[in-house]
Order: structure tokens, then C-alpha cells, then sequence
């Protein structure tokens, strides 16, 4: 008996590693966001996988295993995420959704921070006109690039497809990015207005629907103030980090204009290709409303209440209609604050409702059910105990007569909440489907519902479709049920704002520094500028933030040198090809001048090129390349005068006793442009192009801008390469120009190709002393010399031919020659040879 018990456990113990073996671990790093629950987050997380891993079809041999972090700070915990996610430890991660995105521009211009890195005494007491500011270093990856696209099982109600579901597809396209989802909505918390009613009663308010009005609650704040106590504030908020104030700076921006809101916005952020690839509905406002310019122009004939959004916010901060010391609240604070008779009104999240509601409405009900939820731990939520009650959330509201709570004015609202993201390190790239069907589990409609009953964790939803489902069903539902802690009939009255979406584009910086810098530049507005700093200093740098500088008038030059010296280009092909087989074009090869025209068309397409690259969101891995034309177009030349001298000087054609006429040119041609062509393409995998926005102080108007700017570690480097192997066949064209000089069939053409390089050395002079002008003066200095240069060259090269033929055709016209046979032949070479002598001294 003692042996088999011996063997069954050491059979058992085989069976365990076997398994062991075979199991697939996922492992995810959280957040605690479940802190105040007497079970664990990660017992939470773990054990609902556990439960619902077979329904969606998770195989049975996937587990996952949770690490919370032990910091208590979110700054913190994302510092710990991004390091960890360049690692091949963990799979999944819980971020906030704001943090997924914030290093994101498509101009990227490194970290800017104007407070402390730019100051304009400093930039104005230089003597050089124009000041280049390169921020502090430029990121190669985003954040995002890390994370997993998720793609495959994307599903959400976006009310006209055919997708069923709760779950707000506003929020789940926060997640979206250049045609990819990097991440599904774990959940989501908007702001409310909570009121006290026994001091608004005090002035007479009874109706409290009222309160959706934000003159009427700035009419209420002030007649308290004058006739009950002028030491009362209006509203309580937190606004002590860059993210609370531009929520609040977002949503006080349409509760003063709210004409400006609508869902008309197609997205931007999401592609830099095409943006007919995505047709996503979103709030924008550089779409719907009236633009950017809103946050940094200013009309100072205006009411200090009215004009530009910060003097706006300085009124009614200064009125005591905000708590000034909110600048310095957390929303913990602000709300405690509220409760203790600080304020007549608190705005908050979805966290705060659950806290007055546990702290203050229970209480004045219950004493045991207050002694329930007010305890540090506690496994029973509101809405275990609420059902013994029949009661919601809601209700406890307006049964209430001291607190009550509303949608902000208007029912503008911001949103944050958590998302789930994949690692997309490539040692999990096997494990895709796993870490992806995780992903879905644990954000699903019935996932979030079940947090919402269980744990007070608000989904990301759409209210109105579950306010639709409520009233076709006669018996309740899970969703019914959540309802009961969560305000969906409040909910339902929001017009959600996307903090990301509203300021994250193409020509914007990050968001990171956009809310940094807005959040300090207000509060240097606030504590220390008036509006002459307002209008002169401080909206310039947000300007600087929201907008590239795109000189517009000088690209509508650069668009007209490209188009007319492409179109000169092309009547020049046009005339060498209708005159091919007259014999001068054919002694000057015309295959070879279309394709030496072609090549120098480089100069004019480079104009256009340059200019058409950053508006059109095109990486700039294209425009280097461009110089393979040009390079083309001297080896075609090159190949010319080639074959010119081996027919001219074929005995003579040798080089320290080599003779240059059994040289393989074409092939030697071809080799050297394959050379060219392939360090161009390490150019490319070594050192890529793209454009970042370079930041610089103008001095001739006082303003800080930014310029799209083609950028390049190696850049440089590559140049120089390119620079020798591109000389090579130059010095060959002037040498072998020089022993075809004193030829009738090239001498004018020698003298117009020395003229030409004459042009372009001067060419290169004015480019480097046009560096130091002006940007808009430069582009178009610059722009001229290549037009120029391009003209010039063909002008000086190509066309004495093209009129030589031409003059020829007119003389011929009008002195036909006299028809005799017997000379017939010596006549007509005397004829030829006359006109070109003519020719030649007339063009001489």
C-alpha cells in the first residue's frame, strides 16, 4: 500500500510538470486600482479569467498571472510601464488612455518646455536676426510602437454598423492610430457638477435644472456672494496637474461657445498617409469649431469675462466663481474641501460620486448601511447593498436634501479612464492571439459590467444604448443593475470631449508638452502677467505648440518655378524629339540630351518636392533620392561626349596610354548609378529621413515658430559620399568637353556648358549667404537660384541646338538649291556645310 501511494504521487508529480510544461503563461502588469477592495486586484483580474476564459474560447492550457505594482502614484507606475515594455516580461499592461499617445507628433519635436528652456530676453540681446532653438534630443519610437496592434477582434457600437454593444466606439478610437487599434477601453470616468442644495436654496433656487446653464450658475454664485457670504467659493475642482486643467480648460472653452460643438469631425491624428482611409467620427474642434486660433487669439474690446480662454479663466477665478486655491487641489482635496462647506458647487469624476455617496447620502439614511460602506475594506459594493433597498445612486440624489449632482453646463464632458495594451516585443510574436483574446476578455461589455456592479469601476459605454435596451425590456438586467451605482440617465445627457483627439494632429506637438505648457503658461498668465503679457508673449508660444508655420506665400512661388521650369523641360524633350532625325540633333545624340533634360529636370522637381513632402504627411524617405536624376542626367551627357570623341579624336582618345575608346562606357555608366543608387538606399536603413518641426525665435516679428524640417542623424555624412560620386562623371564631362572645344558641332555648346557651371558656382555662393536670412526670404532665394541653375543649364546646352536646326530649316526655305545633277551630290555637301559655317558665326 505504502509503494502505491508512492507512485500515485509520483505519477501526479510527472502529470504536474508535464503541464507545467505545456501551459502558456500570459503575465500582465496593473495598476492597483482596486485598492479600497477587500480582494486583491490581482485576485480580481486572475479569477475573473479564470471564469470566463472557456466562453471566449481561451484554450484551457492559457493562464494568466497578475503583477500590480507596489506605487501608489501614477507618474510613477507609467515610468515603470514604458521601461518594462522594451522588456520580454510582461505581456499586457493597464495605462491610463491619455498615456498611450502623449509623446506623439507627427512633426516631433523631442520635449519643449518654454518656462524653463526659452526665454525671450535671452533670444532678443543676440545681434543674428534669426535664432534656431533645436529641442533637447529627438525620439526615435514612440510608445506606442511597443504595443501590440489589436486589430483582429475589434468590436464596438458605433451605431451604424452592424456591431452590437455598450461599448462607446468615441473611446475605443482613442485608441487608434495610423490604421491600427493599440488599445480596448478597460474603462471610463466623465465629470459631474454636484451642488449643495441647502445653499442654493438660500437664494431661492428650487428648480435645479437651472444648473445645466452656466450663466445662470455664474448669476447664482455671485448673488450668494453679495447677499448670503462673500466668503463662500462658487466651485470646488482639482486643477493641480497639466491633465485635471486642460479638462477643465476643454470643457469651459464649449460651455462658453457651445454653438461650436458637433460629431461633423473626420479623424486626423489616426493617419499619416491618406485620410480617406479613415472615416472616423470624433469631436475635433480644428474642425468643427472655429479653429486653433481660439486659444491663442485674443479680442481685447471685450468683457474681461469674454475674449481669449485664459483671460476668461483669470475673471472668474479672480470673482471667486472657481476656488483659486483649486490650482493647487487635487480632486481628493477639492472635494473634501466641498463637503466641509468650502464651495457651492464641486466638479468631479465618477470616483467622487461614489465617495459622497458612500460618505455623505448613505448616512443620513442608514446607519448601517453607512457603517458598511464607510469601511476601509469592504466586500459589499454599493449596488449589493442598494438592491436590498431598492434604491439607486440617482435616487439617493434627489431624496437627498443637502447634496445633489447634474451634468456639467451644457453637458460638456472630458473623459479618462483606463485602457489594456499589448506588448508587441518580437519574442511574443507567437503568442499574438493569446495576449490579444486576454485583452478582449478582460475589456468586454460583460467584464466591465461586472466591475461596475462589483467594484464601482464605470465602463466605457454608451448610455443611450442602454437606456434603449431598458425600456424594450420588461424584466431587469445586468445592465439595469449596473445602473443602479452608476448615473446612466445623468450619463446619457454628456457630450463626451477626447482630450487626445481635440489637440493631437499632424501639426501639433505632443500632447504631453501641450498640456505641460498650457498648465504653466496660464499660471504664469495668472499669478504674474497681465493681458499685454497675455496678448504678446504668451499666446505666441501657445500658437508655437498647436500650429507648424507653413510659409505659405513662398510655397505658392515654389509650386510656380517648379511648374514652369517642368514645362520647359518638357517643350525642350518635345522639340529634340520632332527634330531627331535632322543630322545636327542626330550628331548630338538625341537620346541622350532627353535624357540629360530629364536629369537636369531634378532642380524643378526638387522645388516641388520639398514643399509638397510635409504637407502631404509624407515620410521623407523619397527626396534624396531625387539626386539620382540629376546624376542620371550628367551620365547621359557624359555618354554623349563619349561617342562624340571616339567618332572626333578615336586615335587620339587615350589617357596615359589607355585607350579610352575600348572602354565599356555603358556599362561603367550603369555601375557607378547602381553605386550611387545603393548608398542612397543605406542612407535610408542607416540614417531615415523625416520631418520634425524645428523650433526658432524670429526675431523680425518676435515670435517663437515652428518649420518643418527634414531631419537626419547621419545626414551629413551620406552628402559627402554622394557629393564625390556624383563629381566623378562631372570632371570626366569637363575634360572630355575641353578636347572637343575647338569641334565646330560642339564649340558653341562648350561655351554654353562652361557659362552654366559658371551659374551654378555662383549659385552656391547665393544659397550659402541666403542661410542667414530670414526662413521665408531664404526658401525663396533658394528656390530662385535652383530655378535658375535648371534654366540655365538647359538653356546654355540644349537650346543652341534645337535653334541651330531651326535656322538651318528657315534658310533652307528660303534658298532652295539649284538643281543640277551632275554636282548634285558635291552641292548638297557644300550646302550643309556652308549652313553650319553660317550658323556658327551668326551664333557667334
Amino acid at each position: 500500500m505504502f509503494i502505491m501511494r508512492q507512485f500515485l504521487k509520483l505519477f501526479i508529480l510527472i502529470i504536474n510538470i508535464i503541464s507545467f510544461t505545456y501551459t502558456t503563461i500570459i503575465n500582465g502588469y496593473f495598476y492597483d486600482i482596486f485598492r479600497e477592495s477587500e480582494i486583491s486586484t490581482k485576485n480580481i483580474i486572475e479569477s475573473y479569467f479564470e471564469n470566463n476564459k472557456k466562453e471566449f474560447g481561451i484554450k484551457p492550457d492559457v493562464n494568466l498571472i497578475i503583477t500590480v505594482s507596489n506605487t501608489t502614484n501614477y507618474e510613477d507606475y507609467i515610468k515603470e510601464v514604458k521601461n518594462e515594455i522594451k522588456q520580454s516580461k510582461y505581456h499586457c499592461f493597464l495605462i491610463d488612455e491619455n498615456s498611450l499617445f502623449d509623446d506623439y507628433s507627427y512633426y516631433h519635436d523631442g520635449e519643449i518646455d518654454f518656462l524653463k528652456n526659452y526665454n525671450e530676453i535671452d533670444v532678443s540681446a543676440t545681434d543674428d536676426n534669426r535664432i534656431q532653438i533645436l529641442t533637447k534630443d529627438f525620439e526615435e519610437n514612440y510608445f506606442y510602437t511597443y504595443t501590440l496592434p489589436l486589430n483582429k477582434y475589434l468590436k464596438y457600437d458605433d451605431e451604424k454598423s452592424k456591431n452590437s454593444g455598450y461599448i462607446n466606439y468615441r473611446i475605443y478610437e482613442d485608441g487608434q492610430l495610423n490604421n491600427n487599434y493599440y488599445a480596448y477601453p478597460f474603462s471610463a470616468s466623465y465629470d459631474l457638477l454636484f451642488y449643495n442644495k441647502k445653499l442654493l436654496n438660500q437664494v431661492g433656487v428650487v428648480d435645479f435644472n437651472i444648473l445645466e446653464n452656466w450663466s445662470d450658475i455664474e448669476r447664482i454664485i455671485l448673488e450668494y456672494q453679495q447677499k448670503i457670504d462673500n466668503t463662500k467659493y462658487g466651485i470646488n475642482m482639482g486643477l493641480d496637474s497639466p491633465d485635471s486643467f486642460m479638462s477643465f480648460l476643454l470643457e469651459y472653452f464649449h460651455i462658453k461657445n457651445n454653438e461650436s460643438y458637433n460629431e461633423c469631425a473626420t479623424g486626423q491624428l489616426q493617419s499619416k498617409m491618406n485620410s480617406k482611409s479613415n472615416k472616423i467620427k470624433y469631436y475635433d474642434y480644428n474642425k468643427c469649431g472655429l479653429g486653433y486660433e481660439i486659444f491663442y487669439e485674443d479680442n481685447i474690446k471685450k468683457e474681461a469675462s469674454e475674449g481669449h480662454i485664459f483671460r476668461s479663466m483669470k475673471y472668474i477665478l479672480n470673482s471667486h466663481i472657481i476656488n483659486p486655491n483649486s490650482l493647487s487641489y487635487n480632486e481628493s482635496q477639492a472635494l473634501e474641501n466641498f463637503l466641509n462647506g468650502e464651495s457651492i458647487f464641486f466638479k468631479g469624476n465618477y470616483s467622487s460620486f461614489i465617495n459622497i455617496v458612500k460618505r455623505i447620502y448613505i448616512s443620513s439614511n442608514d446607519f448601517t448601511l453607512s457603517s458598511a460602506l464607510n469601511s476601509p475594506k469592504n466586500n459589499n459594493t454599493i449596488n449589493s447593498i442598494l438592491q436590498n433597498i431598492n434604491l439607486t445612486t440617482e435616487n439617493i440624489f434627489k431624496e437627498n436634501d443637502q447634496f445633489g449632482v447634474t451634468v456639467l453646463p451644457n453637458g460638456y464632458s472630458t473623459y479618462s479612464g483606463y485602457v489594456l495594451i499589448g506588448n508587441n516585443h518580437k519574442n511574443f510574436s507567437q503568442l499574438y492571439d493569446d495576449i490579444t483574446q486576454i485583452i478582449v476578455l478582460l475589456t468586454s461589455e460583460k467584464a466591465q459590467i461586472d466591475r461596475s456592479i462589483n467594484y464601482n469601476i464605470s465602463p466605457a459605454f454608451n448610455y443611450n444604448s442602454i437606456e434603449e435596451e431598458e425600456k424594450e425590456s420588461s424584466s431587469p438586467t445586468t445592465t439595469t443593475t449596473m445602473c443602479q451605482s452608476i448615473p446612466c440617465h445623468i450619463y446619457k445627457k454628456l457630450k463626451p470631449i477626447s482630450l487626445t483627439k481635440t489637440f493631437s494632429n499632424k501639426e501639433s506637438v505632443t500632447f504631453y508638452d501641450i498640456t505641460k505648457n498650457f498648465y504653466g503658461l496660464f499660471k504664469k498668465y495668472y499669478y504674474e502677467g497681465d493681458d499685454i503679457t497675455l496678448q504678446n508673449v504668451l499666446l505666441d508660444k501657445i500658437k508655437t505648440l498647436l500650429t507648424v508655420h507653413h510659409i505659405k506665400w513662398c510655397y505658392a512661388f515654389a509650386i510656380i518655378f517648379g511648374i514652369l521650369g517642368s514645362l520647359y523641360g518638357i517643350i525642350l524633350i518635345r522639340l529634340i524629339y520632332k527634330n531627331r532625325n535632322e543630322k545636327i540633333i542626330k550628331k548630338s545624340y538625341p537620346v541622350a540630351t532627353i535624357i540629360f533634360i530629364i536629369g537636369m529636370s531634378y532642380h524643378f522637381i526638387d522645388i516641388l518636392v520639398e514643399i509638397l513632402l510635409p504637407l502631404n504627411n509624407i515620410e521623407s524617405t523619397f527626396e534624396h533620392h531625387l539626386i539620382t536624376l540629376e546624376l542620371i542626367g550628367y551620365s547621359a551627357y557624359l555618354y554623349k561626349l563619349w561617342k562624340m570623341n571616339i567618332k572626333i579624336n578615336k586615335d587620339k582618345f587615350k589617357i596615359c596610354g589607355l585607350n579610352l575608346s575600348k572602354l565599356p562606357i555603358i556599362l561603367i555608366l550603369i555601375i557607378h548609378t547602381l553605386i550611387f543608387i545603393t548608398v542612397n538606399i543605406l542612407w535610408d536603413i542607416k540614417s531615415p529621413r523625416k520631418y520634425i518641426a524645428l523650433i526658432y525665435y524670429n526675431k523680425s516679428v518676435g515670435k517663437y515658430e515652428r518649420l518643418p524640417l527634414s531631419y537626419s542623424t547621419y545626414e551629413k555624412y551620406f552628402i559627402y559620399i554622394l557629393t564625390f560620386i556624383e563629381t566623378l562623371p562631372i570632371i570626366m564631362i569637363l575634360y572630355l568637353a575641353y578636347t572637343l572645344r575647338k569641334e565646330s558641332i560642339f564649340y558653341d555648346e562648350f561655351k554654353g556648358l562652361m557659362y552654366s557651371i559658371l551659374i551654378i558656382i555662383i549659385g552656391v555662393i547665393g544659397k550659402s549667404y541666403a542661410f542667414y536670412l530670414e526662413q521665408e526670404i531664404r526658401v525663396l532665394i533658394m528656390d530662385g537660384i535652383c530655378l535658375i541653375e535648371g534654366i540655365s543649364i538647359l538653356t546654355l546646352v540644349v537650346l543652341p541646338k534645337i535653334l541651330e536646326v531651326k535656322y538651318r530649316k528657315k534658310l533652307k526655305k528660303n534658298n532652295p538649291p539649284k538643281n543640277n545633277n551632275n554636282n548634285n551630290d558635291n552641292n548638297n555637301k557644300y550646302s550643309e556645310k556652308s549652313l553650319l559655317t553660317l550658323n556658327i558665326n551668326n551664333d557667334i
